[in-house]
């Protein structure tokens, strides 16, 4: 399935302008969110060099050499700072892409929405919403079948990684740059999972404008086949479009609250069991 397909284009300015809108909002969002990870990324860089750790680097680790010497020391930390600033570039390129994707979406459901209330008993644009509608559905089907399994494995990482990162804040000194570095951490993996919940959510709420849009047509005065037919578009397009995690779970902010509550039960669970280990 392709981005330029031909029921994907505007063919109006009124549609040009829905499209213009939601670019330019993701445009400022896709920034703020490179930005945010570059000042996170950049602090867990460079605190180190102003508040020494154990071994005076951003994360404890073993080198097959001795770190506490020059420079094996300065090539461990840009080991482990390029390595960051890897991985967070990582992190914010899959969350864009997803939520690319769902704001792609939604922005089709909005297009068909507008299509659908212009319809005024025209059989031959009916007919060009209901192909549109079913190329949106074609679309999010591939679309779950790319991220279905990689969002499934990373919801299970992040729910025990958010579940150890509370835990270890427990444990750190909150003087200490581990302290800071936790913190930033279970923001980060937070803002990992909330993105693309978020973003999947509006994509869903636009799609469940689609059947009032259509019901909103000038349809009093249609012929009965055309009431018939539109009746079986509103029906069929009141089931909601959902990105879904290898197709156990959807991918919501409803979601994204689960996941925080399950990490915070097993946080609470494993904190007990050291409290008694330790009594």
């Amino acid at each position: 399935m392709e981005f330029d397909h031909e029921y994907f284009k505007p063919q109006n300015d009124e549609e040009k302008l829905i499209v213009k809108k939601v670019f330019e909002s993701f445009g400022k969002f896709k920034t703020a969110l490179v930005i945010l990870s570059g000042i996170s990324s950049f602090c867990s860089i460079t605190v180190p060099l102003f508040y020494k750790t154990n071994q005076g680097l951003p994360v404890q680790s073993w080198y097959p050499f001795n770190i506490e010497v020059s420079p094996q020391y300065e090539l461990a930390y840009v080991h482990q700072g390029l390595a960051m600033f890897f991985i967070s570039g990582l992190n914010i390129f899959t969350d864009t892409l997803v939520a690319g994707v769902c704001t792609f979406v939604g922005l089709q459901c909005d297009l068909l929405c507008q299509r659908a209330r212009n319809l005024a008993g025209d059989e031959l644009k009916f007919v060009e919403c209901v192909k549109h509608h079913y190329t949106i559905l074609s679309f999010l089907e591939t679309v779950n079948m790319v991220f279905g399994r990689v969002y499934f494995a990373q919801i299970f990482a992040s729910t025990c990684a958010i579940c150890m990162g509370l835990f270890l804040l427990t444990l750190a000194d909150p003087s200490s740059f581990q302290f800071f570095f936790l913190i930033v951490y279970q923001l980060c993996i937070g803002n990992l999972l909330l993105v693309p919940c978020w973003f999947a959510s509006e994509m869903t709420v636009k799609s469940q404008n689609i059947p009032k849009a259509a019901y909103e047509c000038d349809w009093v005065n249609s012929s009965k086949i055309f009431k018939k037919k539109l009746l079986f578009f509103i029906h069929r397009s009141q089931k909601p479009i959902k990105l879904y995690a290898l197709d156990y779970f959807e991918i919501t902010v409803e979601t994204f609250g689960k996941i925080v509550r399950t990490s915070l039960s097993y946080f609470a669970v494993l904190r007990n069991l050291t409290e008694e280990e330790t009594t």
